[in-house]
């Protein structure tokens, strides 16, 4: 895992990551907040975005009224029965980043040098095979 599967994008550009997401697609979230019974949360959530449209329109409709306070994305509402406040997401909650795919390698990227370095053990466990049966037939042919 030389790469993260995840990484966060600042969370004020919320609304362009809501907006960029595709039709019916997921927008993933990290927040952290304190819960109606004081403890912490720390978590990340998938919101599903519905049909495309602007981000601010997406995020509305997901269950989500945002405000900024000192450069923090705060949820100010949470719409009754909206997929927001089914993923677990309460008023006052902290949006911490968008979390969005890395651009990475595909995994399968490592099976080329797995497969090198299993083809070279094997070349060189036959050569040390074909070296002991010439010395065998050395000692066999010495012997006669």
């Amino acid at each position: 895992m030389a790469y993260p599967p995840l990484i966060s994008a600042d969370p004020t550009q919320i609304d362009q990551a809501a907006e960029a997401v595709p039709p019916d697609g997921n927008l993933r979230i990290a927040v952290e907040g304190i819960s109606i019974e004081g403890d912490e949360v720390s978590k990340s959530v998938m919101l599903p975005m519905g049909p495309a449209g602007p981000g601010a329109e997406r995020l509305v409709n997901a269950g989500l009224e945002l405000r900024e306070e000192d450069g923090k994305v705060i949820i100010d509402m949470i719409g009754f029965a909206s997929p927001a406040e089914k993923a677990g997401l309460d008023f006052d909650y902290e949006i911490t980043g968008v979390l969005r795919p890395n651009d990475r390698l595909p995994p399968e990227v490592v099976w080329l040098p797995a497969l090198l370095l299993l083809a070279g053990v094997v070349w060189l466990q036959l050569q040390r095979r074909r070296r002991q049966d010439e010395a065998a037939a050395v000692a066999v042919s010495v012997g006669h």
